[in-house]
């Protein structure tokens, strides 16, 4: 719930691990075990997933990158499995140190000390019997500045407080992201709380890439989607994020990277559905939130239904019907236009 329990230092910094590994695995092994022993570890933690905070393991998670050409090398939120640690131990046994540096972003110092910063992490993994290891690339500072934050900032939801303020910077009018992530919900409506998430971030995000080239509008927002500095969102949801953001701005479905491998197809296709009906919104808005007040969306008996308040119909144009239309094609309903 946000406050610090137990804590613990132990003397294991990578600077110390050459002479203790100098003894001999078996010794290295037995000499962290007692450390950690004394402080009451693993005890009632044993199973927890681990999350490693500082330069040695984000060092590790670059070796992992490198190693598997992991198709989003974003540090942040980046998962390791406890079965990959075989395969990181077998690599820094093998490859040389100038091969360890040669590793986008790998620090010199940080790739010297990679092999016993391994050895060390596999050690206590073994010890606490962690399922997988998640990297932050946020620190000790960063956690210092959280720690000086008044209580109501930090109650914020770091992911939605910053597409709120990326959305306000970057769009052509006045943001009403949340406007718009209201009208599209009812599209949505057994989608997870996770999923509604990012559904949210996506709409306050809608407008982002308006500047840019018309012919890589989409383009952008996936670059924003993908790899922007965001926080508190894994790697799945910064896809479905991008994917949202590249529908939204008519970006066609072949030219989206291929991320298969690293979330549900059906995520995938909702967030596309998400990036549809975000579409649809924005073509109505005009920049201001009026039309959205003036009709709704709705799925009636596998009819995708859009109705218009009098006074408003006069938006029931040719390009809101085909958005209308694609978004009832991805839906699998039929479009239907209502003129109340």
């Amino acid at each position: 719930d946000g406050a610090v329990g137990r804590r613990a230092s132990f003397p294991l910094g990578v600077l110390r691990l050459p002479a203790l590994r100098g003894q001999g695995q078996q010794a290295f092994d037995r000499a962290v075990r007692q450390l950690l022993k004394a402080a009451g570890w693993p005890g009632d933690m044993a199973g927890l997933p681990l999350y490693l905070v500082g330069g040695s393991w984000r060092a590790l998670a670059r070796l992992d990158f490198e190693l598997t050409r992991y198709p989003l090398p974003v540090l942040d939120h980046h998962v390791i499995p406890r079965t990959a640690l075989r395969r990181l131990i077998r690599a820094t046994k093998r490859m040389s140190f100038e091969e360890l540096r040669a590793i986008p972003g790998m620090a010199s110092n940080r790739a010297a000390a990679l092999p016993d910063a391994t050895m060390l992490l596999a050690t206590l993994v073994d010890i606490i019997d962690a399922p997988q290891m998640t990297v932050s690339s946020s620190g000790l500072r960063e956690g210092l500045l959280y720690q000086a934050l008044d209580p109501a900032t930090r109650a914020l939801d770091p992911l939605i407080a910053a597409a709120e303020f990326e959305g306000r910077r970057l769009a052509r009018f006045g943001s009403h992201g949340r406007t718009i992530a209201d009208w599209i919900a009812p599209l949505f409506a057994s989608e997870t709380p996770a999923d509604a998430r990012i559904r949210l971030a996506a709409s306050l995000l809608s407008d982002v890439a308006w500047s840019a080239n018309p012919d890589f509008r989409a383009e952008r927002s996936t670059e924003i989607g993908l790899h922007g500095n965001w926080r508190s969102i894994d790697i799945p949801g910064r896809i479905l994020l991008a994917r949202a953001l590249h529908a939204g701005f008519g970006g066609a479905d072949e030219d989206f990277p291929p991320m298969d491998s690293l979330v549900a197809a059906e995520r995938v296709e909702r967030a596309r559905q998400w990036g549809l009906a975000i579409r649809l919104a924005q073509r109505l808005t005009g920049g201001v939130e009026a039309p959205l007040k003036a009709s709704a969306l709705a799925l009636v008996d596998g009819r995708l239904q859009l109705s218009l308040d009098p006074g408003w119909h006069h938006l029931a144009g040719e390009a809101v019907d085909r958005r209308l239309r694609a978004l009832g094609q991805a839906l699998g309903a039929k479009p239907e236009l209502v003129l109340l």
